[in-house]
């Protein structure tokens, strides 16, 4: 078998991007400046030592630099194609795997991930979903930070997909064993209205009929941020929460 490469799903014959009229999601957000201080104590000789090892100042003055102006949202768009494969997260489309779909701590054993997901495939041997499917996990994406940055934002995404009429969705696919209170407590508090198309798989891999994806769709070394366009739906709805809430004395309320 020869090398496997990872595949774009932009143009890609066979995965169409979906034409979600997404609102607000501006394409950058406003950021406030705000002073950096440096707290460490140590002797200035020390302190200059370590500086050309570890260049904190200039890593502080980039942070700072970043923070003075607003910043660009990356896309985050929906994809949708049949007979989709999914391996411990990963999204494969006719025996390849897809772009931003792979953690790259994985990308090193794609030949052999390769070579089970072709067999189990045309052996007829995965559990298979029918009707339409949508996955929003990012490639390692389990923790706090993570669920809250990057992956429940696609659920407001998956919600105007379906205000919208764009087509079905059977299940929204959420690949933990054992999913942390906050998962369960967001879509409780943000989402109740998607709460009974939400399925948990423990499934490491299978075959969905119809599916609807999302990808991460560069490396975020190359970005001074993870924040994506859907997170704006997130910020609307935090806002939207916050002006509702009683005010009480100390919170912006008239004493």
């Amino acid at each position: 078998m020869g090398a496997v490469h990872l595949v774009p799903a932009f143009g890609r014959d066979g995965i169409e991007m979906q034409a979600l009229a997404r609102r607000p999601l501006l394409g950058r957000v406003g950021r406030r400046p705000f002073p950096v201080l440096d707290l460490r104590t140590r002797p200035e000789a020390t302190y200059e030592v370590a500086a050309k090892a570890l260049p904190f100042p200039q890593h502080v003055r980039y942070l700072a630099a970043q923070y003075a102006s607003d910043l660009d949202l990356k896309e985050d768009p929906v994809f949708r194609a049949e007979a989709v494969t999914v391996f411990r997260g990963s999204i494969w489309h006719r025996g390849e795997p897809i772009q931003g779909s792979v953690h790259p701590k994985h990308e090193s054993e794609l030949g052999f991930w390769a070579g089970k997901v072709r067999g189990l495939t045309a052996r007829g041997r995965l559990p298979r979903h029918p009707g339409t499917s949508a996955i929003i996990s990012a490639p390692g994406a389990r923790n706090y930070f993570h669920w809250m940055i990057e992956i429940a934002p696609r659920l407001f995404a998956l919600r105007e997909y379906l205000r919208q009429g764009l087509g079905p969705l059977d299940r929204i696919l959420l690949f933990y064993e054992e999913p942390a209170g906050f998962i369960t407590q967001t879509i409780e508090f943000l989402f109740p209205d998607l709460a009974p198309r939400i399925a948990y798989c423990t499934d490491s891999m299978c075959v969905l009929e119809d599916c609807l994806f999302f990808i991460d769709q560069r490396r975020y070394e190359d970005h001074n941020s993870r924040m994506k366009t859907t997170t704006a739906f997130l910020s609307e709805a935090v806002d939207g929460l916050l002006e509702r809430m009683p005010r009480g004395p100390g919170v912006g309320a008239p004493s």
